[in-house]
């Protein structure tokens, strides 16, 4: 329990902070308990992707951005290359020497 004493105006105060719970807190002021509400934590912001949902249905990528180290690269395929996937996951791992990752 933390305590503070305080004078405002002349007046005396002690003020004892109890228990916490969620955003009510027990709070005891010159031996008289209160209740207090708090302002709740604002929610973080949640970060925002740039998603379009074209006529067809299908959910699409407006910008994509990302950092890639020297001699490292990513190879993206969407879902048009599915029937290939065998031989995109063999030209992989054949021409780069890379297991292929899902």
């Amino acid at each position: 329990m933390k305590e503070y004493k305080y004078t405002i105006n002349g007046n005396k105060y002690e003020v004892a902070i109890g228990e916490i719970v969620d955003n009510i807190a027990t709070v005891t002021v010159n031996g008289e308990e209160y209740k207090v509400e708090m302002e709740k934590e604002a929610e973080p912001e949640k970060k925002k992707v740039n998603l379009q949902i074209t006529d067809e249905g299908v959910v699409a990528v407006q910008q994509f951005s990302l950092d890639i180290a020297d001699k490292e690269f990513i190879v993206l395929v969407g879902l048009w290359a599915e029937p290939i996937q065998e031989e995109l996951t063999e030209l992989i791992e054949k021409e780069f020497s890379l297991p292929y990752f899902e």
